[in-house]
């Protein structure tokens, strides 16, 4: 898109960082929030309900909410500093919901690269 572009082009970007286990869309999140960030980040790891249903409610008001920026789809493992404690098959499946649903960008997790992860990207 073309928020991506500008930041690409830009020697700099800023991201804000979601951390709220819900949006809801009765209770929007202040348009300022989100003033001076190029992408936002969605912590799936950090969400109520990981559900295939739930992750894409959440990114279709989170695109809504933010004007459309771009998304950095990220759940972050126990040992990475995050909430995500399943099995690598279980990781894989949550950021293959995040691939699917059209994010620009995933955080993978260096530490599972193998296989099954290169079969999925």
């Amino acid at each position: 898109g073309t928020a991506a572009a500008a930041a690409a082009a830009r020697p700099y970007s800023f991201f804000l960082s979601l951390t709220l286990p819900e949006l809801s869309a009765d209770r929007p999140l202040p348009a300022a929030i989100f003033e001076g960030s190029d992408v936002v980040e969605m912590r799936v790891d950090l969400l109520a309900d990981t559900s295939t249903d739930a992750i894409r409610r959440y990114l279709a008001l989170l695109r809504k909410q933010s004007g459309g920026r771009p998304v950095l789809y990220t759940v972050r493992s126990v040992g990475e500093g995050g909430r995500f404690g399943g099995s690598t098959d279980e990781y894989l499946r949550l950021n293959e919901v995040g691939l699917r649903a059209g994010c620009e960008m995933l955080d993978l997790e260096a530490a599972r690269d193998g296989p099954p992860m290169r079969d999925m990207i």
